[in-house]
């Protein structure tokens, strides 16, 4: 079982550019289904990633600071989230929370073999700051980054972002399972073809350019 740090209280979809204003929120870390909590004790860390515009057209992510220290039974706390520096009007930052210190934690590395050994960092979307909000919105979705392939010297990383609702509805996240297929995949598809005469042929028979058909088995949890 994998857990997920999320957004009990996720921040607004609009802040004021004072600094008197405080963006509060309040983190979780739970399995998929949120009926169960994290019962270890682990630091969640904070950054923020300007998105870019035509003053900046690249993205800039700041360097994950402490936040707080995770226990269950201080699930529901708000935590005021220090602002980025230096804010201009306009700009959109997403709140990206982990339970690591570098860029590495903030990604799912779908090719690590102990994938899942920490809960998995996530990204809000993005907060507007300006200096003539509308009325605070809730946000109802957020972003998890996942690691195809770490960067080579012929190519950089293959990173893959998708976008879940936050709401309980069960079709619209990603599960534990989805998350230990797509690592499988990834490992195959990466892995030495030369180990193993049975990983060569596996991996023809899943990522050759024949057409394939491809049957899943699965229930659904929706009556048609």
């Amino acid at each position: 079982m994998f857990y997920y740090v999320s957004f009990l209280r996720p921040p607004p979809a609009q802040a004021s550019l004072a600094p008197t204003e405080q963006i509060i929120i309040t983190p979780q870390i739970c399995n998929d289904l949120r009926t169960e909590y994290f019962e270890g004790e682990v630091d969640i860390y904070f950054s923020w990633a300007l998105l870019p515009d035509s003053h900046r057209p690249t993205s800039t992510i700041t360097r994950p600071a402490k936040l707080t220290s995770w226990r269950s039974r201080n699930a529901y706390k708000e935590i005021s989230v220090p602002r980025p520096q230096n804010l201009r009007d306009g700009q959109l930052w997403r709140l990206i929370l982990s339970v690591g210190t570098t860029r590495k934690d903030q990604i799912i590395s779908l090719h690590e073999e102990d994938i899942g050994r920490m809960p998995f960092p996530v990204m809000s979307m993005p907060v507007l700051f300006s200096c003539k909000p509308r009325k605070a919105i809730k946000q109802e979705q957020i972003v998890r980054s996942y690691l195809l392939c770490p960067p080579t010297q012929q190519a950089p990383a293959e990173i893959l972002d998708i976008c879940e609702q936050t709401s309980f509805d069960l079709d619209k996240k990603v599960w534990d399972s989805g998350i230990g297929l797509s690592s499988w995949l990834v490992q195959v598809y990466y892995g030495e073809s030369g180990a193993s005469h049975l990983l060569s042929e596996l991996q023809r028979s899943l990522f050759g350019r024949e057409c394939r058909n491809i049957v899943e088995l699965g229930m659904s949890s929706v009556a048609h």
